[in-house]
């Protein structure tokens, strides 16, 4: 560290959490299905964020967030296996820090919702097999994954706001029932293009200087193929 100089300081987060679930398991184990819904309250929560060139954390102030998560896993046969997973999420920005504003953490985003935090997100995944004689077997798998808007700031700028995206991937394999395994698979099947985040380096007018901006980073891979084997001694 250069003479002079001193690691930027910022207060502890606390956080209250209350979290209540069930858990089901019906038509003899072939059907289970969890739920959660969860409320969490902030004080001080610590945010990093881009400012003049800089990358800092420091203390928001006060934020909150509820929400609910459900998964299901069904086994309507001894072939096939379905697994559902959804989450909903709410959350605030309930009170700003003069401090967290001088330092340029937002210009006004008391009321927003919290970054990185999709409103909706979800995952189905489906598995069929068509079992052979001595213990192999072949395995299809189809999979869907889909999540909401996703905010790259506490401002909630438009310019660094990934847009809501869904993305498909398909595997076929065969095991032996022994010692090695084959799969083929293809990744985004459909070649969805999306950014997995975004950066909020500037102001509304994407004013940030020392050349940052407003910006999606991380675009998605293209489709992809592959084939992967395993052999276990």
């Amino acid at each position: 560290m250069p003479d002079g100089t001193r690691p930027s300081a910022f207060d502890e987060e606390e956080v209250l959490s209350l979290e209540a679930g069930l858990r089901l398991r019906l038509l003899g184990n072939r059907l289970q299905a969890n739920v959660t819904v969860y409320d969490y309250t902030y004080d001080d929560l610590q945010l990093t964020f881009f400012t003049s060139g800089q990358q800092l954390t420091d203390n928001v102030a006060e934020a909150s967030g509820r929400g609910v998560e459900l998964d299901v896993r069904y086994r309507p046969t001894a072939n096939w296996d379905v697994l559902l997973a959804a989450s909903y999420m709410d959350t605030e920005i309930d009170k700003v820090d003069a401090d967290f504003l001088a330092l340029g953490g937002c210009d006004d985003c008391a009321g927003n919702e919290l970054p990185f935090a999709p409103e909706w997100s979800g995952t189905a995944v489906g598995t069929y097999r068509w079992p052979f004689a001595g213990g192999s077997e072949a395995v299809f798998t189809t999979q869907y994954h889909y999540q909401a808007k996703t905010f790259g700031g506490a401002d909630n700028l438009a310019l660094s706001t990934v847009p809501a995206w869904d993305e498909f991937a398909f595997r076929l394999g065969y095991d032996s029932g022994a010692e090695w395994r084959v799969t083929a698979y293809v990744e985004n099947a459909f070649n969805e293009e999306y950014f997995e985040r975004g950066w909020e380096n500037a102001d509304a007018d994407n004013l940030g200087g020392y050349g940052l901006v407003n910006t999606l980073v991380w675009p998605s891979k293209p489709r992809t193929f592959g084939l992967r084997a395993d052999w276990q001694f």
